[in-house]
């Protein structure tokens, strides 16, 4: 079954492999940055791009995990951080480019700067970065309009719910019968805000009968 999450690895695996090298936007960098956005304090400086994937994926896992926070709400937003990576990265190299040009037509620089300009901005166009960066970001939209259609999203979500309810129903069937009888009338979901389930299953007789009376 491929999950949300499998799938944002896969897409961020297809658009290193479809985006030509040398690449405006490093594969590298950009795997860095969104596992600093994930709140990863990890060192990644020494390891590779699989390596930083899988530091990616089991940071999504233990925050969906742990901290409680929606899959689908997590991997979108990494999507669209994507997204808005790659399109930073073209409009500040056009910036840059325009403030050069003023710069160059000024009278506020030297005939050296204007030199130096020059050549920076001789460079920037023969590297055809704005063609480069537009054909990175446009992959990337590419994929995600393929991956990320509102069906998967939707298909995603549901399996999510049924693998929870398995999951939910597992755990109810290690509470102790006696004690299922003493909470069989209140609602689970009442029962598990009151308490982990875990506690629950660890009752004693008498506490049961107290939960019950308290709810």
């Amino acid at each position: 079954m491929v999950s949300e999450i499998n799938e944002l690895i896969k897409s961020l695996n297809s658009w290193n492999k479809l985006t030509a090298d040398p690449k405006v936007n490093d594969f590298k960098s950009l795997l860095e940055s969104i596992l600093l956005s994930l709140g990863s304090i990890n060192d990644s400086n020494n390891y590779g791009e699989d390596e930083i994937l899988e530091e990616i994926e089991e940071r999504i896992l233990y925050l969906v995990d742990e901290e409680f926070i929606d899959e689908d709400l997590l991997v979108m937003g990494i999507v669209n951080f994507v997204k808005e990576r790659l399109e930073d990265t073209i409009m500040k190299q056009g910036n840059m480019i325009v403030t050069d040009e003023n710069l160059l037509f000024s009278n506020k620089v030297d005939l050296n700067m204007k030199h130096r300009l020059s050549n920076s901005l001789n460079k920037l166009r023969n590297n055809h970065f704005y063609e480069k960066g537009m054909m990175e970001l446009d992959q990337w939209k590419t994929i995600v309009a393929t991956s990320f259609t509102r069906s998967n999203r939707n298909r995603w979500k549901e399996e999510r719910l049924e693998i929870n309810a398995s999951e939910l129903e597992e755990e109810i069937g290690e509470i102790p019968l006696e004690i299922l009888e003493i909470l069989a009338d209140i609602p689970i979901i009442k029962l598990m805000d009151r308490m982990p389930i875990d506690q629950i299953k660890d009752l004693s007789y008498e506490e049961a009968l107290k939960v019950k009376n308290e709810l």
